[in-house]
C-alpha cells in the first residue's frame, strides 16, 4: 500500500520501537490537532464516491469473491453512503438538533456537538469495509481514529489510499493497524490513549474491551445481534422467495440478516410443512446465487450436524447441496452458518413470554402476517427488543438516517458541550 508507514502500523515484524513511534504520532495529533471543517470532509468523501464505482473496483471486489451482480450493488451501497446527500441527511437528523443558541435571564447559553477525541476502532469482519464505515462516521464527527481492521482486509486499506490521495490533510486524523486481537499488551496501549473504543463484536469481544479498557474510557459497543422473520399461514409465495434472496445475499453474515423463521402456530406437523415448503423455495434461490463462502457453508453444516447429534430430539435437518432448514421444536435458537436457518412454531400470543430472553440481542424482525394482527404482533416484538420491523427486502439494507440497534451512531461519536456567558 501507498499509505505513510506512520498512518499504517503493519504488525508483521513489529518491533517495539515502531510501535513507540505510532503511539506517539497517534498523541501529537491529539494534542496539535487543527480540527478540519466538516464540510471538507463530507467533500473529500463524496469525491471519493465518485472514484469508488469504476471497472477495477468492480473487478477487485469480483476477485475477492462477489459475482458481479453483488459487486455492483456494493459498488452503488458504498457510492450512496459515501455522498454528500446521504453524509449531510445523517449530519442533520443526528447532530444539528443539539446546535442551539437561547437566551436565559439574561444569559446566552450556547450548546454545540464536540468530537470526543481520539476514537479507537476494533471492527468485525462481518461485512465489507465495515472499519472503512466506521472510519468515516469517527471523521465526520471530528475525531482522530484508530482503526484496527480484521484479518484480510483489503478494502479498507485500499479506500482509505485514495481518500488520502485525494486529501493528504486527513492523515493527522486517521492511523490503520491491522493488530491481532490476541495482542492484549498493544491493544490495551492504543485504548489508554483513546477517549473512546468502539468495538463490533460478539459478548466475548465486548467483555474483552471492557476489562482492557480505562475506567474513564466510553465504551461504544455494537455487539452482536440477531434478526429474524416472523410469518403466519397467510405468507405469500413471493414474501418466503424475498426472505430466502436475504438468507442467500447476506450469508447470514450481518446482525440484519435472517437467521431463522418463527411461524405462527403451535402445531409441530404444520410447522413441519412449512419448513419443508420454505426449503424447496430457498433451495432454488440459492441455485441462483452462488455464493463465496463455501468453507464457511461447510462449516455451519459441521455445526448443524453436531448440534443435531447433542439434541436428536429436538431438532430435524432438512437440506441439499445448497441450502439447511432447521426444524426446531422451540429452544433458544442458534446461528448455524450461511444458507442455514431454523424454523421454530411460535404462536402470536406467546412471543413477549417466549421471547424475553434475547431482550438484549434483537435487532430487526421481517413481519409476514394479516393487517388486523399487525399492530399487536408489532407490540409484541418491541416489548422483547426489536430495534426495526420491517420486510425481507428492506432488513439488510442501509436506509437514510435510520437508527442502528436503537442508536444514532453519530451521537455515540460526540458530546454536548454547553456554553454560558
Amino acid at each position: 500500500m501507498n499509505l505513510k508507514m506512520d498512518n499504517y502500523l503493519e504488525y508483521a515484524g513489529l518491533d517495539s520501537e515502531r510501535f513507540s513511534v505510532f503511539l506517539k504520532r497517534i498523541k501529537d495529533s491529539a494534542e496539535g490537532k487543527k480540527r478540519i471543517d466538516t464540510d471538507r470532509i463530507v467533500r473529500d468523501l463524496d469525491e471519493l464516491s465518485k472514484r469508488i464505482v469504476s471497472d477495477e473496483h468492480r473487478k477487485l471486489l469480483m476477485e475477492l469473491g462477489l459475482c458481479r451482480e453483488k459487486a455492483e450493488y456494493e459498488l452503488k451501497e458504498a457510492e450512496h453512503m459515501l455522498s454528500q446527500s446521504y453524509i449531510r441527511g445523517r449530519l442533520e437528523k443526528e447532530l444539528a438538533p443539539f446546535n442551539t443558541d437561547t437566551v436565559r435571564e439574561g444569559r446566552c447559553i450556547t450548546e454545540k456537538v464536540s468530537p470526543l477525541g481520539t476514537v479507537f476502532h476494533i471492527c468485525a469482519g462481518n461485512m465489507d469495509a465495515l472499519p472503512f464505515y466506521s472510519l468515516m462516521e469517527g471523521l465526520i464527527t471530528g475525531n482522530i481514529n484508530i482503526i484496527k481492521l480484521p484479518g484480510g482486509d483489503m478494502l479498507t486499506l485500499k479506500l482509505t489510499e485514495m481518500l488520502l490521495e485525494i486529501d493528504p490533510c486527513l492523515s493527522d486524523m486517521l492511523y490503520i493497524t491491522d493488530i491481532p486481537s490476541l495482542d492484549i499488551q498493544k491493544l490495551k496501549a492504543l485504548a489508554d490513549i483513546s477517549d473512546a473504543v468502539v468495538i463490533w463484536g460478539g459478548d466475548e469481544a465486548v467483555k474483552a474491551v471492557r476489562n482492557m479498557a480505562p475506567v474513564n474510557t466510553r465504551i461504544i459497543e455494537w455487539g452482536h445481534r440477531m434478526s429474524f422473520a416472523y410469518v403466519t399461514s397467510c405468507v405469500t409465495e413471493e414474501a418466503l422467495r424475498d426472505i430466502a434472496v436475504n438468507v442467500c445475499d447476506t450469508e447470514g453474515l450481518l446482525c440484519t440478516s435472517i437467521q431463522g423463521i418463527y411461524y405462527d402456530s403451535s402445531d409441530m406437523e404444520e410447522t413441519r410443512a412449512f419448513a419443508h415448503r420454505f426449503q424447496k423455495i430457498l433451495s432454488e434461490v440459492s441455485k441462483r446465487m452462488p455464493g463465496r463462502l463455501g468453507s464457511m457453508y461447510a462449516r455451519g453444516i459441521v455445526t448443524q450436524y453436531t448440534y443435531h447429534l447433542e439434541d436428536p430430539s429436538g431438532t430435524e435437518l432438512i437440506n441439499d447441496e445448497n441450502c439447511s432448514v432447521i426444524l426446531m421444536k422451540g429452544s433458544m435458537p442458534r446461528i448455524f452458518g450461511p444458507r442455514s436457518i431454523f424454523v421454530i412454531p411460535l404462536e402470536h400470543e406467546r412471543i413477549a413470554g417466549s421471547l424475553s430472553v434475547l431482550k438484549s440481542y434483537l435487532s430487526s424482525v421481517a413481519l409476514y402476517c394479516s393487517k388486523e394482527e399487525e399492530d399487536g404482533i408489532t407490540d409484541s416484538f418491541i416489548r422483547v427488543g426489536a430495534c426495526r420491523i420491517t420486510d425481507a427486502q428492506h432488513i439488510s439494507g442501509g436506509e437514510d438516517g435510520l437508527a442502528h440497534d436503537g442508536r444514532y451512531s453519530l451521537r455515540e461519536l460526540t458530546k454536548i458541550v454547553t456554553i454560558e456567558r
